[in-house]
């Protein structure tokens, strides 16, 4: 079986190709039990931010899963399958782990080493587990990348390096302005990220902020909090000819400015410039507003070249968060190595064994009369002879894991010592699962691991 993922992120497709393959959480619950359908898809998980869109699974089949999962991100995005071949990714195995990792320590963000990526891989593994989409090896693999995370920020201090999207997007505004001080501002969306926003905005001087939301009560707490006022959403073109600046982070299902609605507020601005910052994915102001003379449009894309004075010491804190998730693959890795061919050495050593027990009982019949340390000195003999036999076969099926052909291997031990009997389902025999999911949970609500050794054994 492989660990295995496919996505596309900011790395690799422009931020129109990314928001095609977008996944709200609905949309996820309704794919989670097609996707185990597929063929060969044991486990799987869907993670969808503002800047990827990445599924991980264990598979019995890689080609045919791979497939599968193509053809639905051709479908969903309506691309060509050359052109999604151009933009997706696909790792299997170390780097498929090392991915996982390195996107929860926030090492693939955009914002480099911002936080909020944790909770969201917290989540996405959390839906997966709740519809019964995963099971000992993802469990387990997600558990660790949780934990790697958490030793990233608590040993590099990365976190104490102040960055997130809503960071970058202050930079960006104060770039483009010159100063935030006395302006006025348009904030669409009142959720976490508008509230973060909104919070960089006020310390950097904004004098007016109206709040435009779906909800009118969060829009009116939030506006209370900040000493602006709120109006309903629908109201929000209205407010384009007075404000400096707009922010669009309200998770819309389409634009809410588009580009007929900033011309005509640009008619009546009198040559005042208009800033407009999307924040979101999909994107939800236009991006034809950004051909209007005096308008300025901002989107996720552009927030990737942004570096600050704190860029430095955040590279640094990555770094040596690398070698830390670098020790982390390994460890799993190794683990998992370990435990991919347990059921194969666990069966040829029991084989090995009965054949000895049965060859000492026949040597100590044909001596005839022995005493107990002939029969003890007969025994430690063919235990030597077994476990030496053994060690180089046993130590080859190890290192042999960690290859894609690795299972080749364990089969051909198998088929060579006639050892195809039917086996117990180590994965559904871990101490403390059930049905590959965990029986307890830690207290800070993570999943709670396995004890060391209790990584599933399966194929790689």
């Amino acid at each position: 079986m492989f660990v295995a993922v496919i996505g596309m992120s900011h790395h690799s497709a422009p931020i129109e190709l990314r928001e095609r393959l977008s996944l709200s959480g609905d949309e996820i619950s309704r794919l989670l039990p097609e996707l185990q359908q597929c063929a060969g898809i044991r486990e799987c998980c869907v993670l969808s931010t503002c800047n990827r869109t990445e599924f991980y699974l264990t598979t019995d089949h890689w080609e045919q899963s791979k497939e599968a999962l193509l053809k639905f991100i051709e479908t969903k995005t309506g691309l060509s399958a050359g052109s999604v071949h151009e933009h997706v990714y696909a790792h299997t195995l170390l780097e498929a782990v090392r991915r996982l990792f390195r996107v929860t320590a926030g090492l693939d963000s955009m914002a480099l080493g911002e936080s909020q990526i944790a909770g969201q891989v917290k989540n996405a593994y959390e839906m997966a587990r709740q519809a019964g989409a995963t099971g000992p090896v993802l469990n387990t693999l997600f558990q660790h990348a949780l934990a790697a995370s958490k030793r990233v920020r608590t040993k590099t201090g990365i976190d104490r390096c102040p960055v997130s999207i809503p960071y970058i997007a202050t930079i960006l505004m104060k770039r483009a302005l010159g100063s935030l001080a006395g302006r006025s501002v348009l904030l669409l969306g009142a959720g976490k990220m508008g509230t973060a926003v909104m919070k960089g905005l006020r310390e950097n001087g904004v004098a007016d902020i109206i709040v435009a939301n779906r909800s009118a009560d969060r829009a009116r707490e939030l506006a209370a909090a900040c000493g602006g006022r709120a109006v309903a959403l629908a109201e929000a073109p209205d407010c384009l000819v007075a404000a400096d600046i707009v922010i669009s982070a309200a998770a819309a299902p389409s634009y809410l400015i588009t580009a007929e609605t900033a011309a005509r507020a640009m008619a009546l601005r009198r040559g005042r410039p208009l800033l407009l910052v999307d924040m979101s994915a999909p994107r939800e102001i236009d991006p034809l507003a950004k051909e209007i003379p005096g308008v300025t449009l901002f989107d996720l894309d552009d927030f990737q070249c942004v570096e600050d004075e704190s860029w430095s010491r955040r590279r640094l804190a990555a770094d040596q968060g690398e070698e830390i998730i670098t020790e982390e693959c390994e460890s799993f890795m190794a683990r998992l190595a370990v435990n991919s061919v347990a059921p194969t050495i666990r069966a040829l050593t029991e084989s090995f064994q009965a054949v000895q027990t049965e060859e000492v009982e026949l040597a100590l019949r044909r001596l005839g009369e022995y005493d107990d340390r002939q029969a003890e000195a007969m025994n430690l003999l063919a235990a030597s002879l077994t476990a030496k036999l053994l060690h180089r076969p046993i130590r080859a099926l190890r290192a042999f894991a960690l290859k894609p052909e690795g299972h080749m291997y364990a089969k051909m031990v198998k088929s060579l010592f006639g050892l195809d009997r039917e086996e117990e389902n180590d994965e559904a025999a871990l101490p403390g699962w059930e049905q590959g999911k965990p029986a307890g949970s830690a207290a800070d609500g993570m999943v709670a691991e396995p004890a060391e050794g209790d990584l599933p054994a399966y194929s790689v």
